[in-house]
Parts: structure tokens; sequence; C-alpha cells
């Protein structure tokens, strides 16, 4: 897994570019097998997260597990929020000088 304390520095923009591209991807392939957005969602993807770390070595298995962390990081994070009241943090709306009704 990328060491974000060492590695961040040497982390480019590609490099975050393909990063975001992998979580996308893998978020949505993997949503209708193991679902998105819950405890257990999360916890299997950090769980192969860590797997592919063992298994796939250099840049590639890197990025693949840095994006299932995230993912998985991810959706345990909104699950926590959403069980603490953040004043003013609900729904966007929209803005009435930029779209009136």
């Amino acid at each position: 897994m990328v060491s974000l304390s060492r590695e961040l520095s040497r982390m480019g923009l590609v490099d975050a570019l393909i990063l975001g591209v992998l979580k996308f991807v893998l978020e949505r392939v993997t949503a209708p097998v193991i679902g998105n957005g819950t405890y257990m969602s999360g916890a299997i993807k950090i769980g192969a997260s860590m797997l592919v770390d063992r298994v796939l070595s250099g840049k590639i298995g890197n990025m693949l597990s840095t994006a299932l962390m995230l993912d998985g990081v991810e959706d345990i994070a909104v699950n926590v929020a959403t069980m603490i009241p953040i004043p003013g943090a609900g729904q966007a709306q929209s803005e009435p000088f930029l779209f009136p009704a």
C-alpha cells in the first residue's frame, strides 16, 4: 500500500488521476456484488485492499490497493457521518441567483 507520508510527494498529477479513475471504476464494478456505502461493503473493500497489496506488487498493485482502500474507508466514513448531526450539512440547494424558480 502507498505510504502517504513518503509516497505522496512523488505522486504526480497523472498518478492522482489514474487513482481517481480506478476508484470510480472499482466502485461501480463492486457495487452489484458487495454493495456500496455500507459498513459491510467498506470492510470487504478494505480487506480486499490488503489482499491485493499482498498479491500484486509494483505500481499497479499499489494503485489498485489504494483505490480499494479509499473506497472502503469512504463507505465507512459516509455511514459514520450520517450519525453525526452537522448543521447546514444536508442536500445541496440550488442557488436562486443561478437557477431562478
